[in-house]
């Protein structure tokens, strides 16, 4: 159920407002209008209560998304991970002894 303000046209600069709407989405498409939120919720209800009552058959049917193609895992669950952080490590090694060799220390 979506619940939003309606407003009238534009006088002098000024909006004035008249109400709420209160809409649902199909398959229902039903939608009220009040002088306050709690009223057009309400009377929405009463129009749904109305349609079930009148033989309307609403079925909550779940949709589940689709699996991805490739699986998505935490990565420390990843079985390449260990193996990835091992020549991350070896890597800053590398870099670590080749800075230090390159004469790179300030006096």
């Amino acid at each position: 159920m979506r619940v939003g303000g309606c407003h009238d046209d534009f006088d002098f600069g000024r909006t004035r407002q008249v109400g709420f709407r209160a809409t649902t989405g199909g398959p229902l498409d039903l939608s009220a209008e009040a002088a306050s939120v709690a009223e057009a919720v309400n009377a929405l209800r009463e129009k749904i209560a109305d349609r079930l009552e009148r033989g309307a058959i609403l079925i909550d049917h779940p949709v589940h998304p689709p699996r991805p193609p490739i699986p998505v895992l935490p990565l420390a669950e990843n079985p390449l991970f260990d193996a990835w952080l091992a020549a991350v490590e070896t890597y800053r090694a590398e870099r670590e002894t080749l800075e230090g060799s390159n004469g790179c220390e300030t006096e």
